[in-house]
This record gives C-alpha cells, structure tokens and sequence, in this order.
C-alpha cells in the first residue's frame, strides 16, 4: 500500500481506498472499493478486462472460441466453444441454437 497525494491510498496500484482521509484513519464510511477490477464471478476475467457479465461464470471474452468472434464477450453455457444465439443484453450473441445442450449448434440446423 502507498499513500498518493490528496490523501488517496492505493493497494496493488488498482484499488482506491479513503481518498482523503489518511491511512490510520480510514473508516468503513470513507472506504470505497472499485469492484471492476475484481473478478466476481471466478471466471479469471473482470469487468475492467472485458467480462460483460461478471456474476455468471459462463460468461467472458473468449468463451466461444469457435465462433468467428472468439474475442468478444459471449455466453456459452454448456461450455460446447460456441455462443448463445439469444444471449441476454450487453452480451454479444453466437451461434448456437440451443445453448443448454452441448450436442446441439449450429451444424445440427438445417
């Protein structure tokens, strides 16, 4: 931890605790935390590194790493390397038909 100026302390460089308050007198009420660099959800991704979605496990950038897309932010819950054709908003959509079965995508359609 290191003491920057205006009283703002920071731990590991990303989290900014009790800015303008000194270290020794930091209280739960001057304590604030930015979560958007912690991983919520366990998937080794957070929201400052691209999880759109960062309290569902199945979903972050590269999940569907079969789609044409692999970089974006999709949702593959039946973990097949393909994304939900009808995700939910702010989530990018792939291309699987049936997202809760791995045995059918995309090449079962006809």
């Amino acid at each position: 931890m290191r003491l920057l100026r205006d009283g703002c302390l920071i731990v590991c460089s990303l989290v900014v605790l009790g800015c303008g308050a000194p270290p020794d007198s930091i209280s739960g009420q001057s304590t604030q935390v930015f979560s958007d660099f912690a991983d919520n959800d366990g998937d080794s991704f957070s929201v400052v590194e691209g999880d759109c979605d960062d309290s569902d496990s199945r979903v972050f950038p590269g999940v569907a790493f079969l789609e044409s897309s692999a970089h974006l932010c999709m949702r593959d819950a039946d973990s097949d390397g393909l994304g939900d054709r009808d995700p939910p908003a702010n989530i990018a959509a792939g291309t699987d038909c049936n997202d809760r079965a791995a045995t059918l995508n995309y090449s079962d359609e006809d």
